[in-house]
């Protein structure tokens, strides 16, 4: 499990309106940002563990297995629903990009959520596991959570879904397993799903501090930048006096947000931020650049810019079209 209390932001989330970042450091909060893994706001305590594989793109068999995103995410569901299955959890589903749901209906409730990120040749998975019983309240404080993204769910609330709609191994059986239990349940599931062989490895004092000497050379390096990445306060904090920033959020399947900075009725900037995953993501801020310029009432002009990355045979962005970019440039300005 972890040390203690951890915000983890989806590569893609504005800092500055997913969550109250000044609390989070007044509570002893550590706050990360996923590089280059979209998703949504994730909360971490001793209650949870974490969950990666890394695989080669080059080898016949993961090419096999992982041929574009939405396949991977499909898989990688399945494999962590099993998983949750061994260890006892009755009726797990994968349909919704990234999570791991329970029950139906009114009922539903979300266990894990997961991503995935490609560096080089190498396609890496992430996942939180909800093993034990999470403190909800210290989450709850901190978090910056908007109405839309509950909009499609059985809650009016956002403290009562977090309390209601967010459920673990412990909360769904009485029992919280061990760590040991939990790798040998997602060694199966791996085995069973994709039919991937492992060899065991113990990681050695040498490999734990390999490690930390790494994260503490990337601290040092990056420091807050990466954190700061997706800020609205930052991107925007020194624009002319007469332009103006417009705010606006939707959600399809996915959250769309946007910051939308015009000069009259010219875009002069753009920011689009939220849960989503994309790639390449260069071309996201190539989008953004695209827009500059334009009249933000001049939506023909907007959609067209928008397909010229949707149509590009490389362009991945499940669960998100066009049409969505222009409903949420629109809400803007409303």
């Amino acid at each position: 499990g972890f040390k203690g209390y951890a915000i983890s932001l989806g590569y893609f989330q504005d800092l500055d309106t997913e969550i109250h970042y000044d609390k989070c450091k007044d509570a002893g909060i550590l706050v990360g940002r996923r590089s280059g893994v979209g998703g949504g706001t994730i909360f971490v305590d001793r209650s949870s563990m974490a969950m990666a594989m890394v695989a080669d793109e080059n080898k016949e068999v993961v090419k096999k297995a992982f041929p574009d995103m939405d396949t991977a995410f499909h898989k990688l569901g399945a494999v962590i629903k099993n998983a949750y299955e061994i260890l006892g959890v009755k009726d797990p589903w994968y349909k919704h990009i990234g999570d791991i749901k329970i029950g139906k209906g009114s009922n539903e409730r979300k266990i894990t959520g997961f991503g995935f990120v490609n560096f080089g040749n190498l396609l890496i998975c992430n996942c939180i596991l909800s093993i034990g019983e999470m403190d909800i309240d210290k989450f709850i404080d901190c978090a910056n959570i908007p109405p839309e993204k509950i909009k499609d769910k059985n809650f009016t609330q956002i403290a009562d879904y977090l309390k209601g709609g967010i459920t673990s191994i412990e909360r769904e059986t009485g029992y919280c397993p061990t760590f040991e239990e939990v790798k040998d349940a997602f060694y199966d599931s791996f085995k069973n799903e994709l039919n991937f062989d492992f060899e065991m490895h113990k990681r050695t004092e040498k490999d734990i501090k390999r490690i930390e000497k790494s994260i503490a050379r990337d601290e040092r390096k990056h420091g807050e930048t990466f954190l700061f990445e997706f800020s609205s306060k930052k991107k925007f904090a020194d624009i002319p006096k007469e332009w103006k920033v417009n705010f606006g959020r939707y959600k399809s399947r996915k959250l769309l947000v946007a910051h939308l900075v015009t000069n009259q009725e010219i875009i002069e900037d753009v920011m689009f931020s939220g849960d989503f995953y994309c790639k390449p993501t260069a071309y996201l801020f190539e989008l953004e650049r695209s827009l500059k310029g334009l009249n933000y009432k001049d939506h023909k002009s907007i959609e067209k810019k928008i397909k010229e990355i949707f149509n590009r045979e490389d362009w991945e962005m499940p669960e998100v079209n066009p049409e969505d970019f222009i409903e949420v440039i629109k809400t803007t300005t409303k």
